[in-house]
């Protein structure tokens, strides 16, 4: 669900989520849950 990502940085996570992903894949699978 690569749309999620664009929607989340809409909302103005998207600096949330970018420093998750950074942490490692981990965070990247919990997202892709979301």
């Amino acid at each position: 669900m690569r749309n999620a990502c664009r929607y989340w940085r809409r909302l103005g996570n998207g600096r949330y989520w970018g420093r998750l992903r950074k942490n490692g894949r981990l965070w990247g699978r919990l997202r892709d849950g979301r």
